[in-house]
This record gives C-alpha cells, structure tokens and sequence, in this order.
C-alpha cells in the first residue's frame, strides 16, 4: 500500500488517479493504517518537490492522513453516552445521599439499589449508617435488591443491614 500513497503524489495526474482509485478498493480508509504513518516523512519531502503538482499533492495527502488519524482517535476516544448518563446520575444520586433532607436521601437510596452496577455499593454501604432509621432501611433494601455479599471487614455492617431489613 506504501507505493500506492506515494503514487498519489506522482508528477503524472493519471497515476495519481490511478493510486487514489486503488486504495479506496484496498481499504476505504487506509488513511488511519500504519502503513500510511509509516510514509508520512517521504510524503513531508516530496512537499518540497520543485513539480507543483507533486508538492500539492503532497500536502493535501498530508492533511487528509492528519485529518483522518485525528478523527479516529477522537472517535476512539468517546465515551459511550449510555455510560456516561449512568456514570452522571450514579454521581448524582450518590451526591444526594448526603443531602440535609431526609427523602431526598431514601429517594436516592432506592434509586440507587435500581441500578444494576458496583459503583453504587459504596455508597449504599455508608449510607447504612445514616442518622434516619428509612434512609439506612432504603439502602440496606437496595443492597439486597444488588445482591451484595458483605467481606469480613463489613460484618458489623451486615448486621446493620439484616436489623433494618427486619424493621417494618
């Protein structure tokens, strides 16, 4: 494929032609392969090229294989917007479990314990221990609805969670 993108900068137009047919039934998108970085200091050469044509040439394949290279990587880059409205209301609803109002803090327990991800356990775990008894039930429900398995480390926790799960 390296000649073929050398070839776009040929002196004759044909063979430019030629080259840029080639490599769109290659790849369609051979400007973000390795093959293509790899020609890029012959490409900054021929730029320098005395033939205008080639020099142009050059530069515009320079700047679509740039162009191209940094879409992708920003293609690659984002985040799946699902994630990223679960990871900003989980921010949320953890935020809201410190909240001076009691239901905010149960309404965000429960929410939180419908929420089907580990991120949330951290918090529900905490919030076991607020100063309101529906709070501390809300998320000690929400723990279970998740499933949690308490460490040794939390066994003074778990307790907490089962005495509150008995309450009515």
């Amino acid at each position: 494929m390296a000649p073929l993108i050398l070839a776009l900068t040929d002196e004759n137009s044909s063979v430019r032609q030629a080259a840029k047919a080639a490599l769109r039934q290659i790849d369609r998108q051979w400007e973000i392969s390795e093959t293509a970085k790899l020609v890029i200091p012959k490409l900054e050469d021929r730029v320098k090229h005395k033939d205008y044509w080639v020099s142009q040439t050059a530069a515009d394949t320079l700047a679509k294989i740039n162009d191209m290279q940094q879409r992708h990587i920003e293609v690659a880059d984002q985040v799946d917007p699902e994630k990223q409205k679960r990871e900003l209301a989980i921010a949320m609803l953890t935020d809201t479990l410190r909240d001076m109002d009691r239901d905010l803090r149960q309404a965000a327990a429960e929410s939180l314990g419908r929420i089907a991800d580990i991120a949330v356990v951290g918090p529900l775990v905490s919030a076991l221990d607020d100063h309101d008894e529906w709070v501390g039930r809300a998320a000690a429900l929400a723990l279970n609805r998740l499933n949690w398995n308490p460490g040794p480390e939390d066994s003074s926790r778990a307790d907490k969670m089962k005495s509150l799960m008995l309450k009515v």
